[in-house]
């Protein structure tokens, strides 16, 4: 188990009891959605105790970082796209997520700046989940056969719709068929599973639910991933890969 990486939801950071239930050596990957998450969270200014706790444990238990967009790093595995290592941006979060576990604050007078931020980061999650909506919109209005047994299986819309993003990450165009779905399983098949639940259940996408789907394309074929929140552990085993989720006390 030490070998394999352990992709991590920004959830784990700040809890403490589990971390301390994981070996130390275990390799532990945060991800860029962990640095934004981690680094422009409201209880920067309103909880930073709680704050203070999550960045460090982030700094002391982190093994790497997956440094790209989800979908830059989907075309980047994929051998699509400039390795360029997203350095500025990489670094600014986590010297901002260092001091922040140092003791430091966000200077009143730069705290209207930091709200800016978090505006900026919500109104894009808007976005997002319009667009992903937009697709389920499509599917209701062409009618959806509930009894179609093929209709879980074609997954052609939900590559065509991940592509289209990739591309716009690595601002050119890409067809599916260079993408590796094997190494994208979790998110494509995650996504996938969500869109059939949504065209027939009349739930739709909310912001909060982006990064954490977006979250998952950071795990390859030989990764697990770990998540606290309990709504995404079933919604990972209702498509069948629960066989990507990691639990400390799974482990002997």
């Amino acid at each position: 188990m030490k070998n394999i990486s352990i992709i991590c939801d920004t959830n784990i950071w700040y809890s403490v009891d589990s971390l301390i239930r994981t070996d130390p050596q275990s390799k532990l990957l945060g991800t860029l959605i962990n640095l934004l998450e981690l680094s422009r969270t409201p209880w920067n200014l309103d909880q930073s105790e709680i704050a203070r706790v999550a960045c460090k444990q982030f700094m002391q238990r982190h093994k790497g970082i997956c440094v790209y967009s989800p979908l830059k790093s989907i075309a980047i595995v994929s051998g699509i796209g400039v390795d360029d290592g997203n350095e500025k941006q990489v670094c600014d979060c986590v010297d901002f997520i260092a001091a922040i576990a140092d003791g430091d604050e966000i200077d009143a007078a730069k705290k209207w700046k930091f709200r800016e931020l978090i505006e900026f980061e919500r109104k894009r999650l808007v976005e997002l989940a319009d667009q992903l909506n937009t697709l389920v919109d499509s599917a209701r209005s062409a009618g959806v056969n509930k009894r179609d047994k093929m209709r879980g299986q074609d997954m052609t819309e939900t590559k065509q719709f991940i592509t289209s993003l990739a591309s716009l990450s690595i601002r050119s165009e890409i067809k599916p068929e260079q993408i590796n779905w094997d190494e994208a399983e979790l998110l494509l098949r995650t996504m996938h599973s969500l869109f059939l639940d949504f065209e027939v259940s009349g739930r739709r996408w909310q912001p909060n639910d982006i990064n954490d789907l977006f979250n998952l394309a950071y795990v390859g074929k030989d990764d697990m991933y770990w998540t606290l929140e309990k709504r995404w552990i079933n919604i990972i085993k209702g498509a069948n890969m629960g066989r990507y989720l990691f639990s400390p006390d799974s482990i002997d």
